[in-house]
């Protein structure tokens, strides 16, 4: 009981303290301030499949959160970062992602896009999407 004790432990980490890979427990969407991580192995609700910086220049203003969104959506583009063997298991497979959505949060230091895959109808992915 103790090993599958270890393997479920849940910790919970700050949406800024993700770093791609990590399996989700409890996902309540993209834009959540904390994440509930898990093991992979174990049935979870979606799965980090990347966090990347749009901008690490702290003096480019803030684009607008029209075009932000849009270079999150390009920056989601997951094909060749998932495992299409597991991948291929699921057929209702999205994408969700969060961004920096104001001008204020852009001037913070807050430049990540997170790019979550999850199944649209709810249920549980079981192994590690990240190829």
């Amino acid at each position: 009981p103790l090993r599958r004790q270890r393997q479920m432990c849940i910790r919970d980490r700050a949406w800024d303290e993700l770093r791609g890979g990590e399996c989700i427990s409890g996902f309540e969407g993209a834009f959540a301030e904390e994440f509930s991580v898990v093991a992979c192995q174990t049935p979870h609700d979606a799965q980090l499949i990347s966090a990347e910086l749009l901008s690490n220049r702290a003096e480019e203003p803030y684009p607008g959160v029209d075009e932000v969104a849009q270079l999150a959506r390009e920056s989601c583009d997951v094909t060749d970062v998932i495992d299409y063997n597991l991948a291929t298991q699921f057929d209702d497979l999205i994408v969700d992602f969060s961004y920096p959505a104001s001008d204020e949060q852009w001037a913070q230091g807050e430049r990540g896009v997170y790019c979550f895959a999850l199944r649209s109808s709810g249920g549980t992915l079981q192994g590690d999407l990240v190829d």
